[in-house]
């Protein structure tokens, strides 16, 4: 089940995050108030973006499909994030086959099966990826989908496997829903953050664990991958699917492509590829 939060906590989450000075000093505050040091990042990232981005943001325009939108030279990218397992089939089928062409994480065109997906290759995904973090990562990520554990988790929620037996549709659509402010949803395509703790967020994910940098990292590649799609076949609107987590992290790039620049500068000096 979603979180419900009472509209005014979710004023003071929001007055808290206005004058937080810094996404570390954020972490740090929280661990010590929780008491708990094993606090992910995207945990931080969903619980408080969405209180921000429900009430400090102006309205947006939404994507057709459920995904973020973001505007950029004249071209609207569509992300979808989805957990990688089969029961999002149906789901997929029914929301992007009349879609002429849909990028796509690497495998997902595999996993979907459907014909029009353009998957990324994984030489392309990890261009960015220091190679000990490759291996590290891909180590923990076999047997399992990271992406939908990680996404279970944050739900409160054990992985099982009866967890599949859940109708695709309602559950492609749940599984977006990070929380309900009284009685107003709020997905993550609504998150958002103060620029300087959204700044924050990406450099200490970066900087801080190897695998959440390997996660970053390949969001910055998909960013790379669907912008030179979108601009090579002239498209005024492009689609991209991707693991649920990844989905803020490449519309942050997207918004900030100076940031995403010094990132890539730093990044291809360093990876193996």
């Amino acid at each position: 089940m979603p979180l419900w939060v009472h509209p005014e906590q979710a004023e003071e989450n929001v007055e808290f995050l206005e004058n937080v000075e810094c996404w570390n000093e954020l972490e740090k505050i929280i661990k010590m108030q929780s008491g708990q040091d094993n606090i992910k990042k995207y945990e931080l990232l969903f619980y408080y973006g969405a209180m921000y981005g429900a009430a400090a943001m102006p309205a947006e325009r939404k994507s057709k499909i459920p995904g973020t939108l973001v505007e950029k030279e004249g071209i609207d990218y569509c992300i979808h994030g989805l957990m990688h397992i089969e029961e999002r089939i149906p789901y997929v089928h029914e929301n992007f086959s009349e879609i002429k062409e849909v990028v796509c994480e690497t495998n997902l065109k595999r996993l979907f099966k459907l014909p029009n997906l353009i998957d990324q290759s994984r030489f392309d995904e990890c261009k960015y990826v220091p190679l000990i973090d490759t291996a590290r990562s891909f180590g923990m990520l076999y047997g399992k989908s990271f992406l939908y554990w990680a996404w279970a988790k944050f739900q409160g929620k054990e992985y099982r496997e009866d967890m599949k037996c859940l109708q695709a549709q309602s559950a492609a659509e749940n599984e977006r829903l990070i929380m309900i402010i009284g009685d107003t949803p709020v997905y993550i395509s609504d998150i958002r953050l103060p620029e300087r703790l959204e700044h924050g967020y990406i450099e200490s994910s970066i900087d801080d664990d190897y695998f959440e940098r390997f996660c970053a990292l390949r969001s910055l590649a998909h960013t790379d991958f669907i912008e030179k799609f979108a601009k090579s076949r002239g498209l005024k609107e492009a689609h991209g699917i991707y693991g649920l987590l990844h989905e803020p992290e490449i519309a942050y790039f997207l918004r900030y492509p100076e940031k995403a620049g010094e990132y890539k500068d730093k990044f291809k000096k360093c990876c193996f590829f």
